[in-house]
């Protein structure tokens, strides 16, 4: 069962980038703007859309006995975290 949509407003392309790289550091390899990756039982989802600057990241898939709101709380923090400006 898929988790709560999260939307990350006011991404511009140059996050976009940042947030690409630093994804790297947390074993997720993201080269487009839209797709999907899996790793460790847990599928995600994402779209960026560079003219509204809005990034929609979204669990699709999960272990049973991984908590949804310990992978919820661990997307927000990772995405916010790459989407603060400095």
């Amino acid at each position: 069962m898929a988790l709560e949509l999260l939307t990350f407003e006011n991404v511009t392309p140059t996050d976009w980038c940042r947030i690409q790289a630093g994804l790297v550091d947390d074993g997720i390899h993201i080269s487009t703007d839209a797709g999907q990756q899996e790793a460790n039982g847990i599928r995600i989802q994402w779209r960026y859309d560079a003219q509204s600057e809005q990034l929609l990241v979204q669990c699709l898939k999960k272990p049973l006995y991984v908590p949804a709101a310990m992978v919820q709380s661990r997307l927000k923090s990772t995405f916010s975290r790459l989407t603060a400006r400095s």
